[in-house]
């Protein structure tokens, strides 16, 4: 189960102290967004051999990271250091990086909303996907924030169609949260194949949208063609599974 610190996706936040201010904003914004900024700005850096550990701790443990650059940030061999340790892990491991310029007069907003949505998603499984709540805990263990899941049946797909709005309020749901995070499928053959399913797919950009696949689905089974790495079968094991979607999300889109 997922603690109370991993029910928000966190981000390390990389700046110079001179840049304060700015980077007050950005921290509000984030979080006003529900995202949870870590930014380390304490008087006690002018000992930094004394916390470094500390932070190289925090640094190794996230996948997502916002770099604020500006001129004091590049002249800066605190931030330069930091700097210097995602990149280096970035070699070893996907991880998201942001990077945000506070030399500008106005603070670019929008891009942040962008760097935000790749930490999101909504979870969509099939009703015979028995690990959704363990799948759920590994995915917020690596940082990433679920708005909510959904749990689905070709037999309900098809109902559906015969109870009012229900179906198309739920393809508007995809689509809506397909343009504000990830969409992350776990799917069995008789969903997978459900035609009625398939049609809710139209007009969602499934660059956004992750494909697990269990092991009962046939070569026949249709899918709307979405990127190959984006779809994922399940194997040997559904951990592993999740595991390598994990990092297409963070080498993604």
């Amino acid at each position: 189960m997922a603690t109370t610190e991993q029910k928000v996706p966190w981000v390390f936040v990389s700046h110079a102290g001179t840049d304060l201010s700015k980077v007050r904003a950005v921290r509000n914004f984030m979080e006003d967004n529900g995202a949870a900024p870590l930014l380390f700005h304490l008087r006690s850096v002018r000992e930094p051999e004394r916390f470094w550990p500390l932070i190289e701790e925090e640094i190794k443990a996230r996948n997502f990271f916002l770099l604020c650059d500006s001129a004091a940030a590049r002249q800066s061999e605190w931030v330069q250091r930091e700097w210097a340790l995602v990149e280096s892990i970035s070699r070893q491991r996907s991880i998201r990086v942001g990077r945000i310029s506070l030399d500008e007069r106005e603070i670019d907003f929008a891009a942040i909303t962008r760097f935000l949505a790749n930490l999101r998603m909504y979870e969509i499984f099939a009703s015979s996907f028995q690990h959704s709540a363990e799948l759920t805990a590994l995915l917020t263990d690596l940082g990433y924030y679920s708005w909510g899941s959904i749990s689905m049946s070709s037999a309900s797909v098809k109902g559906m169609q015969h109870r009012g709005n229900m179906y198309d309020d739920i393809a508007e749901h995809f689509r809506t949260y397909a343009r504000r995070g990830w969409l992350f499928f776990v799917l069995d053959n008789d969903l997978a194949s459900c035609k009625a399913f398939q049609e809710m797919l139209f007009g969602i950009s499934l660059k956004q949208a992750i494909f697990l696949l269990t092991e009962d689905i046939t070569d026949k089974t249709v899918l709307k063609p979405a990127p190959t790495q984006n779809v994922i079968r399940i194997r040997d094991s559904w951990r592993d599974a999740v595991a390598q979607a994990a990092q297409v999300m963070l080498a993604g889109k």
